[in-house]
């Protein structure tokens, strides 16, 4: 049985180059590597040659280039496919969850770029490089009264949307990247932001929301349970995809859910799948909605795998040589 092998050459401004080479063994690294992030400290942001997840592809190279944060753009991760053909390439953007990082979306990351996509991975605000201990707590830890830290917890994904959308701005002007061809995908908090963003910005071709967390009002039980004042619905709402969907966007939607979902259920995707089938019954190819039996409020390697080739159906990737 031959070992995990992969070779990182560091390049000019901090870039890293990484080779990826497979082996039977991979699954039991990546759990490895998975459990030594929860040696970290609490969200923060890894070594990054730590974070170096090995994946079946080989003979490709992927350019791992870190961006800081900067004209209104948040930290990002930039996995950029060897492209020898010098085409633009398709871009998918990839948000993570509450309480994850850019770091964490590394081993979906990688399956996007290994694909031929350009894909870009960002912190949430208070997440990953931007965490602050204190104001995260005093943001979000449940008090007396847990409408405080639902709103807030809305209104961080507001802000995350609108950077996501300003990324879009951003890389439709880059010269590696195909305009017409742009994607954005997400795992919960990140799944609700690509959709938002694909209902926004009819520039987004496809969206891939893994387990989102959708109809707050009608599936959320703590939600449920509460006395909402009007100012907030009007803010909930304006964040939910069931109420800002109103028609079939420009592009294709894909959600993926797990079936024994115990963190947000599967009732609101599922409610949200009903609307949506009706504004895709006039182009049924656009738009898919799975379920994923035995699995609850995760993305699994062959959940992700499907999102990649689905992503690929509806933008097209160059290929690597």
């Amino acid at each position: 049985m031959h070992s995990t092998q992969y070779r990182v050459v560091f390049l000019e401004g901090g870039k890293k180059k990484i080779t990826f080479t497979d082996d039977e063994g991979r699954e039991k690294f990546l759990a490895e590597i998975a459990a030594g992030f929860e040696e970290q400290e609490r969200f923060r942001a890894p070594e990054l040659l730590k974070s170096v997840i090995p994946f079946q592809a080989p003979g490709k190279t992927i350019c791992v280039d870190p961006v800081p944060a900067r004209d209104n753009l948040p930290p990002l991760l930039a996995l950029v496919p060897e492209n020898g053909r010098l085409e633009r390439l398709p871009l998918v953007l990839l948000a993570h969850g509450f309480e994850s990082s850019k770091e964490k979306m590394l081993r979906y990351g990688i399956r996007f770029a290994a694909a031929g996509f350009f894909t870009v991975l960002m912190d949430a605000p208070l997440h990953g490089e931007r965490y602050e201990a204190a104001e995260f707590r005093k943001r979000f830890e449940f008090g007396p009264d847990p409408r405080r830290s639902w709103v807030n917890r809305l209104e961080i994904m507001g802000v995350f949307l609108e950077e996501v959308l300003r990324l879009i701005k951003h890389y439709v002007g880059d010269p590696r990247v195909d305009p017409d061809k742009i994607g954005v995908a997400g795992i919960s908090m990140g799944g609700t932001v690509s959709l938002l963003a694909a209902a926004k910005d009819p520039r987004v071709k496809a969206a891939v929301a893994f387990v989102p967390v959708v109809d707050f009002e009608s599936a959320n039980p703590v939600i449920k349970q509460m006395k909402i004042p009007p100012a907030v619905l009007g803010t909930i709402r304006a964040l939910d995809p069931v109420h800002v969907i109103q028609k079939a966007p420009e592009g294709a939607i894909l959600i993926q859910c797990g079936a024994e979902d115990g963190i947000v259920g599967v009732e609101g995707a599922r409610n949200l799948d009903a609307v949506l089938r009706d504004y895709y019954s006039g182009n049924p190819g656009k738009y898919r909605y799975v379920e994923y039996a035995g699995v609850g409020h995760d993305v699994t390697l062959p959940m992700a795998d499907d999102a990649v080739k689905w992503m690929r159906e509806q933008l097209g990737a160059v290929g690597q040589e």
